[in-house]
Protein backbone atom coordinates (compact mmCIF):
# COMPACT_ATOMS: atom_id res chain seq x y z
CA UNK A 1 0.00 0.00 0.00
CA UNK A 2 1.07 3.34 -1.02
CA UNK A 3 1.22 5.69 1.82
CA UNK A 4 0.29 9.29 0.65
CA UNK A 5 2.84 12.09 1.98
CA UNK A 6 0.84 15.52 2.37
CA UNK A 7 3.50 18.00 1.39
CA UNK A 8 3.65 16.49 -1.76
CA UNK A 9 1.58 17.83 -4.55
CA UNK A 10 -1.55 15.58 -5.01
CA UNK A 11 -1.06 15.02 -1.42
CA UNK A 12 -3.82 14.65 1.03
CA UNK A 13 -4.17 18.19 2.02
CA UNK A 14 -5.24 18.36 -2.29
CA UNK A 15 -8.35 16.87 -1.04
CA UNK A 16 -8.95 19.35 2.07
CA UNK A 17 -11.02 22.36 -0.37
CA UNK A 18 -12.51 19.91 -2.47
CA UNK A 19 -14.27 17.80 0.09
CA UNK A 20 -15.23 21.22 2.27
CA UNK A 21 -17.13 22.10 -1.31
CA UNK A 22 -18.58 19.27 -1.50
CA UNK A 23 -19.73 19.09 1.90
CA UNK A 24 -21.18 22.44 1.13
CA UNK A 25 -22.94 21.18 -1.66
CA UNK A 26 -24.39 18.37 -0.25
CA UNK A 27 -25.42 20.36 2.71
CA UNK A 28 -27.17 22.90 0.80
CA UNK A 29 -28.93 20.27 -1.44
CA UNK A 30 -30.33 18.26 1.07
CA UNK A 31 -31.52 21.13 3.65
CA UNK A 32 -33.32 22.27 0.89
CA UNK A 33 -35.21 18.52 0.50
CA UNK A 34 -35.64 18.37 4.54
CA UNK A 35 -36.60 22.18 4.88
CA UNK A 36 -39.41 21.52 1.92
CA UNK A 37 -40.35 18.40 4.46
CA UNK A 38 -40.92 20.90 7.29
CA UNK A 39 -37.98 19.16 9.30
CA UNK A 40 -34.52 20.71 9.45
CA UNK A 41 -31.37 18.93 9.67
CA UNK A 42 -30.69 18.42 13.07
CA UNK A 43 -34.45 16.87 13.99
CA UNK A 44 -33.84 14.83 11.02
CA UNK A 45 -30.50 13.76 12.13
CA UNK A 46 -31.32 12.85 15.51
CA UNK A 47 -34.24 11.04 14.93
CA UNK A 48 -32.73 8.03 13.90
CA UNK A 49 -33.05 4.30 15.43
CA UNK A 50 -33.71 4.50 19.41
CA UNK A 51 -30.59 6.40 21.26
CA UNK A 52 -29.47 8.39 24.34
CA UNK A 53 -29.28 11.53 23.89
CA UNK A 54 -25.83 11.20 25.21
CA UNK A 55 -24.99 8.35 22.28
CA UNK A 56 -26.77 10.82 19.97
CA UNK A 57 -24.51 13.66 21.02
CA UNK A 58 -21.39 11.66 20.18
CA UNK A 59 -22.42 10.52 17.22
CA UNK A 60 -22.87 13.67 16.01
CA UNK A 61 -20.66 15.56 17.22
CA UNK A 62 -22.73 17.79 19.16
CA UNK A 63 -22.97 19.07 22.60
CA UNK A 64 -25.64 17.09 24.96
CA UNK A 65 -27.84 20.35 25.24
CA UNK A 66 -28.27 20.61 22.07
CA UNK A 67 -29.47 17.17 21.25
CA UNK A 68 -31.50 17.32 24.36
CA UNK A 69 -33.02 20.16 22.92
CA UNK A 70 -33.66 18.65 19.60
CA UNK A 71 -35.32 15.97 21.37
CA UNK A 72 -37.30 17.68 22.92
CA UNK A 73 -38.77 19.23 20.02
CA UNK A 74 -39.28 16.11 18.08
CA UNK A 75 -41.32 14.44 21.46
CA UNK A 76 -43.56 17.90 21.54
CA UNK A 77 -44.43 17.36 18.04
CA UNK A 78 -44.87 13.40 18.62
CA UNK A 79 -42.37 12.57 16.12
CA UNK A 80 -40.44 10.74 18.78
CA UNK A 81 -41.18 9.44 22.03
CA UNK A 82 -38.91 8.78 25.53
CA UNK A 83 -38.45 4.86 26.27
CA UNK A 84 -37.30 2.93 29.18
CA UNK A 85 -33.46 2.08 28.70
CA UNK A 86 -32.92 -1.49 30.13
CA UNK A 87 -28.82 -0.53 30.08
CA UNK A 88 -29.38 3.15 32.20
CA UNK A 89 -32.37 3.65 34.88
CA UNK A 90 -31.68 7.37 34.27
CA UNK A 91 -31.08 7.48 30.33
CA UNK A 92 -34.31 7.37 28.34
CA UNK A 93 -33.83 6.32 25.01
CA UNK A 94 -34.95 8.62 22.12
CA UNK A 95 -37.33 6.12 19.56
CA UNK A 96 -39.50 7.47 16.39
CA UNK A 97 -43.12 7.18 17.01
CA UNK A 98 -45.11 5.47 13.66
CA UNK A 99 -45.40 9.65 12.27
CA UNK A 100 -42.14 10.06 13.33
CA UNK A 101 -40.91 7.32 11.08
CA UNK A 102 -43.46 8.54 8.37
CA UNK A 103 -42.18 11.39 8.18
CA UNK A 104 -38.81 10.41 7.93
CA UNK A 105 -39.56 8.15 5.55
CA UNK A 106 -41.48 10.58 2.83
CA UNK A 107 -38.14 12.85 3.54
CA UNK A 108 -35.80 10.22 2.69
CA UNK A 109 -37.77 9.44 -0.33
CA UNK A 110 -37.12 12.88 -1.63
CA UNK A 111 -33.54 12.31 -0.36
CA UNK A 112 -33.09 9.44 -2.83
CA UNK A 113 -33.91 10.89 -5.98
CA UNK A 114 -31.90 13.52 -5.37
CA UNK A 115 -29.16 11.26 -4.73
CA UNK A 116 -29.95 8.84 -7.86
CA UNK A 117 -29.77 11.61 -9.74
CA UNK A 118 -26.22 12.68 -8.25
CA UNK A 119 -25.03 9.22 -8.68
CA UNK A 120 -26.76 8.69 -12.43
CA UNK A 121 -23.34 8.47 -14.28
CA UNK A 122 -21.47 6.47 -11.62
CA UNK A 123 -21.02 2.61 -11.45
CA UNK A 124 -21.16 1.01 -8.32
CA UNK A 125 -17.91 -0.03 -8.28
CA UNK A 126 -16.48 3.89 -8.29
CA UNK A 127 -19.51 4.49 -5.67
CA UNK A 128 -18.29 1.91 -3.18
CA UNK A 129 -14.49 2.55 -3.74
CA UNK A 130 -15.54 6.23 -3.01
CA UNK A 131 -17.42 5.09 0.43
CA UNK A 132 -14.08 3.05 1.31
CA UNK A 133 -11.86 6.15 0.64
CA UNK A 134 -14.12 8.63 2.32
CA UNK A 135 -14.21 5.97 5.51
CA UNK A 136 -10.67 5.72 5.71
CA UNK A 137 -10.23 9.42 5.24
CA UNK A 138 -12.62 9.80 8.18
CA UNK A 139 -10.88 7.23 10.20
CA UNK A 140 -7.13 9.02 9.61
CA UNK A 141 -8.95 12.36 10.62
CA UNK A 142 -10.98 10.77 13.86
CA UNK A 143 -7.83 9.27 14.60
CA UNK A 144 -5.22 12.23 14.37
CA UNK A 145 -8.12 14.25 16.41
CA UNK A 146 -8.05 11.61 19.43
CA UNK A 147 -4.20 12.28 19.31
CA UNK A 148 -3.70 15.49 18.81
CA UNK A 149 -6.05 17.32 21.60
Amino acid sequence: MTTVVSHNVGGASDLVLPVLELSSEVTSATEAIIYRHQFTPAWWQVLDTAHTVPDIARRLNRTRQSVQRIADILVDNEWARWDANPKHRRSQLLASTLSGRQAAAELEGGLQGWADSVGEGLTVAEMDQFRSLLDRILHGSRDYRAHNR
